[in-house]
């Protein structure tokens, strides 16, 4: 019996310690724009709000470059 409850105890301390390192995780998530006049910029940021509102994910707002094409 004691051996039933030495092994049930060290599967509860387990769990509860991948369960807060779960919590401790945060997703980042990239927002990728390009935005000329800056209404793409503003609804990004929205969005940034969005994901963040949980607390479970961190948002980032990158503009991405003017690319010209060259033959």
């Amino acid at each position: 019996m004691k051996t039933i409850n030495t092994i049930m105890s060290f599967l509860l301390i387990l769990l509860i310690n991948n369960f807060t390192m779960a919590q401790q995780k945060q997703t980042n998530i990239l927002v990728l724009i390009h935005s000329d006049e800056g209404g793409t910029y503003e609804m990004a940021k929205e969005i940034a709000q969005g994901i963040e509102s949980d607390g479970i994910a961190k948002a980032t707002i990158k503009k991405s470059r003017q690319m010209t094409i060259r033959n």
